[in-house]
């Protein structure tokens, strides 16, 4: 397994619920005990009144020790979140794959999709006053390929692509790529001035709506709305936005209660499910769900064995796991990443609660039983913990004897080196097939778990540069059923990344990307 990990890494679609340093001013009335606001309702209260200007908001998220203002480097939720007030992308990604234009007119490709042809919106300044340019674009983008953040755009080319005019430039790839103006719209491919990253705080400059007034890494960070924002009237809405750390799921809904904030981040299921008839807070569902999986190390014994592999798949009982871990807010996976989204293979049966067929696979493999393993999990997303402790009593009954090691939030993806000795690690995504394949699959991917094969890597390759959609959908749909077949993952279920909003928030329903809340579109109903 590749070891040199950024948990941004996963893709445009968005980002694992990391945990937080402690944030004091916050956490010393946050305890369990804060007190329940009264009231009962649940939806999109407030999300769809007319936006209007002014107010303030106060947001928990999750962060890290390790919080920097560098964009390329950062990697918690906190920070990302930061980066999309600050900076922009060139557009906004839907979860069925269709991209609104954001800095650009148009993105067009050559007859094979080896060259697409930029032209960006007139009129866009950065916060410095300096015009947003095609050379800005292109240098982003260079500066982000060959870091995980940038593995969507593995393909550009620096050297032969060219900024033909202030607005207008040339984007060469080294092979072709069908969905180049998605992956250009990824979470955190956003546009610097020159292509770069600052990490003072007086020294970042982006073309968003806000600017950053204060920041202390891993606790808090206060933005300001830009009064010369280059397109104020669609976005940007809030006078203030005060960013803060909150640890974990509880925290974060403790503080919204005590009315300490107005936002409560990826808060749990459980949590929610109590929540449903409260009229002092609203719920809100992502756009589209997160796998909830456990990567399995194919480097190593047990799970070096494609039979083990399958063995502890048909060990486990879906249904059971979303019954007990997601209070009615999900559903069964298929060992698939992307389920809902575009290019999932949805014609592969669901892979069934089989221990009698698990147990086979264990005496065909010839393992001595019990089959011990070590599997990695954290609150990093709500329910995580509790899936692995009760995979671990079901794979028991089948032969399988696993340790759960569970890793505070802090630290989980800080001691990346400590996940090559384990069995398995537990994760939860939001992304396509076509975000995850190069992140998981793909030989040199940075989270590569031993899934290393020239021959798919060259398929997915094929599928990528393929412009007819039949012939794409054929190519991606077989490569998934080898993923399925004797891949890595052991992906149990699929579940929305939940918000807890004060009814008076707004906007939350109203971004058009599906994997870290994009602030921007908020605003105060009241």
């Amino acid at each position: 397994m590749n070891v040199a990990l950024n948990r941004r890494a996963f893709g445009r679609a968005g980002l694992l619920a990391v945990g937080a340093l402690t944030a004091p001013a916050l956490l010393a009335a946050c305890g369990d005990d804060a007190p329940a606001a009264p009231g009962t309702g649940t939806g999109a209260a407030g999300a769809t009144a007319a936006p209007r200007r002014g107010g303030k908001l106060r947001a928990a998220f999750a962060s890290s020790p390790a919080d920097t203002l560098d964009i390329v480097k950062g990697h918690d939720v906190l920070g990302s979140v930061r980066g999309l007030a600050v900076y922009e992308r060139l557009g906004d990604a839907h979860p069925d794959g269709s991209v609104t234009p954001r800095l650009f007119e148009s993105l067009t490709p050559n007859a094979d999709a080896t060259v697409w042809t930029l032209k960006l919106k007139p009129g866009i300044t950065f916060s410095d006053g300096r015009p947003l340019t095609t050379a800005d674009v292109l240098a982003s983008f260079a500066t982000f390929t060959g870091t995980e953040s940038g593995a969507a755009i593995a393909a550009f080319d620096p050297k032969a692509s060219k900024a033909t005019d202030a607005r207008t430039a040339t984007v060469a790839l080294t092979a072709p790529v069908y969905d180049l103006p998605a992956r250009v719209s990824g979470v955190v491919l956003v546009i610097m001035p020159e292509g770069k990253p600052a990490s003072q705080l007086g020294d970042v400059v982006g073309s968003g709506p806000y600017e950053i007034a204060s920041f202390v890494p891993g606790q808090r960070t206060v933005l300001r709305r830009r009064a010369d924002y280059w397109d104020g009237d669609a976005r940007g809405y809030l006078d203030e936005i005060e960013l803060v750390a909150a640890p974990d799921a509880k925290s974060r809904l403790s503080a919204l209660r005590a009315g300490q904030v107005d936002w409560a981040d990826d808060i749990a299921y459980l949590d929610a499910s109590t929540l449903r008839e409260d009229r002092a807070i609203t719920i809100h569902r992502g756009a589209a769900e997160q796998g909830l999986a456990w990567f399995l190390n194919m480097a190593a014994p047990p799970f070096d064995d494609e039979r083990v592999r399958q063995a502890l798949r048909y060990s486990v009982d879906r249904q059971k796991l979303v019954d007990t871990t997601l209070f009615g807010f999900g559903s069964v996976g298929n060992d698939l990443w992307g389920k809902g989204l575009p290019n999932y293979n949805g014609s592969i049966p669901q892979r069934p609660h089989d221990p009698a067929k698990a147990k086979s696979l264990l005496q065909e493999a010839g393992v001595a039983t019990p089959v011990k393993a070590t599997l990695l999990t954290s609150p990093i997303g709500p329910g995580l913990v509790e899936a692995t402790q009760l995979l671990a009593d079901q794979a028991r009954e089948v032969g399988f004897d696993i340790k759960v090691e569970v890793v505070p939030p802090d630290v989980y993806f800080a001691q990346p080196e400590e996940w090559a000795k384990a069995s398995g690690v537990a994760f939860a995504q939001v992304g396509a097939f076509t975000d995850m394949a190069p992140l998981v699959y793909l030989s040199d991917g940075p989270f590569n778990f031993g899934w290393r094969k020239p021959d798919w890597d060259a398929g997915f390759a094929d599928g990528v540069g393929e412009l007819d959609a039949a012939k794409r959908k054929a190519t991606f749909d077989s490569l998934q059923k080898q993923l399925w077949d004797s891949g890595s993952d052991l992906v149990w279920g699929f579940a929305p990344r939940l918000v807890a909003a004060a009814p008076s928030v707004g906007g939350v329903d109203s971004s058009p990307n599906f994997g870290i809340p994009d602030l921007v579109f908020i605003h105060r109903t009241g």
